[in-house]
């Protein structure tokens, strides 16, 4: 959390007085933890809303820099007119390590990009979810993947197994009194606009302040409290054997328990590192606990409990991760994610307008090549929605 605010106290200095933080109250000590409670309001105004989604964007363009992942709905609190960050487990996602000694990073792949800090509307092609999990702007959503198990007592005493799909409860959708924004409150195009604008102006004040940046990371590079958590499977996944291990049938059988535990080592590819990590994992969950692992910010080892699993199980130390992509920050690059923010406003396209003809009016039209196409659609697809 205070590596976040350092941050931010930094890049805040140069970009416009209406973006606007909220930052918790917090209490830290060695062994543990006090945050303030913080509760979601809506917006009283459009001005408040202009605000919420320009410091959303500002926030946007340092989690970009930080690598930052995993900041979905249930991570944000939509607070007045700010989006306000509750979980600062994930702020940089580190690289596994590869076979390669010469490991080429030009953070244009996706899970470099904006998309997988989860903070914008995304939609993921695994198995995991099948709904928009965005940090900022996501609603309730039926799933076809995400199941709940219930049980009941049937007739002849026995215990019958249900799965049902679920209906998504997102909590925190932004709103306007009382009245959800995604619903033709504000337009896509004005959407895009003030967060486009908020991630413009922290980059540019990113790329100006470099040196002050490197230098918040280098004081904290001997500060082994600072605990970088990598999500190396979906949480949900760690979820689902806990739901199965908790079955009646697990609950009363050593054996059964173990055959959903063996699951884990079968799919399991082992590298370099053989099987330590899935040990660990193993180890947690039959434990009842959804396996934690983290790294550090001047080292390459995989941690968990205190403890080193992998030895230099990632490609870089973390610190010069982090200032590589800083250091490389540019104005093509800022293009780029502002493209990929794009396509995301399309993922808020209600169905109802989905499939809209776009006419094309663009007296170059003929000499463009398919990307630029392809923007200048999506552009005026944002401005008729």
């Amino acid at each position: 959390m205070k590596f976040l605010y350092e941050i931010f106290d930094i890049v805040i200095e140069d970009v416009d007085d209406s973006i606007k933080e909220y930052r918790l109250k917090y209490l830290d000590s060695i062994s543990y933890h006090w945050v303030e409670k913080i509760e979601n309001i809506d917006c009283k105004s459009r001005v408040d809303v202009e605000s919420y989604l320009l410091t959303a964007g500002f926030y946007l363009s340092v989690m970009y820099v930080l690598s930052s992942f995993d900041m979905h709905y249930e991570n944000i609190i939509n607070y007045k007119r700010y989006p306000v960050i509750i979980d600062f487990e994930t702020l940089s996602m580190q690289i596994k390590h590869q076979s390669s000694d010469n490991v080429y990073v030009d953070y244009k792949g996706l899970s470099e990009s904006i998309f997988n800090t989860a903070f914008i509307p995304f939609i993921s092609d695994n198995i995991v979810f099948d709904f928009n999990i965005s940090g900022i702007l996501s609603d309730k959503a039926n799933s076809k993947t995400v199941e709940s198990i219930i049980y009941t007592l049937e007739q002849d005493y026995k215990i019958k197994e249900h799965k049902i799909n679920e209906l998504t409860d997102i909590g925190n959708p932004l709103f306007l009194n009382g009245e959800n924004i995604l619903d033709d409150i504000v337009s896509l195009n004005e959407i895009y606009y003030f967060l486009s604008q908020g991630f413009i102006q922290g980059c540019n004040s990113i790329i100006k302040n470099k040196e002050l940046l490197f230098r918040v990371i280098e004081k904290n590079e001997n500060n082994r409290e600072l605990k970088f958590r990598q999500i190396l499977r979906p949480t949900q996944v760690y979820y689902k054997f806990l739901e199965y291990l908790d079955k009646p049938s697990s609950l009363v059988s050593e054996r059964e328990k173990q055959v959903v535990l063996s699951v884990l080592n079968k799919n399991f590819n082992p590298s370099s590192f053989g099987y330590l990590r899935v040990n660990k994992e193993i180890e947690d969950l039959n434990n009842g606990s959804i396996p934690s692992f983290y790294s550090l910010i001047n080292d390459r080892h995989l941690y968990s409990n205190n403890s080193v699993i992998c030895r230099n199980y990632f490609s870089t130390i973390l610190s010069k991760r982090i200032k590589d992509k800083i250091h490389k920050l540019s104005f093509n690059d800022i293009e780029y994610q502002l493209n990929l923010l794009k396509l995301s406003m399309c993922i808020l396209t209600k169905e109802k307008n989905f499939g809209k003809t776009i006419r094309i009016k663009h007296e170059n039209y003929n000499n463009l090549k398919t990307l630029e196409i392809v923007n200048y659609m999506i552009s005026k697809y944002i401005e008729e929605s």
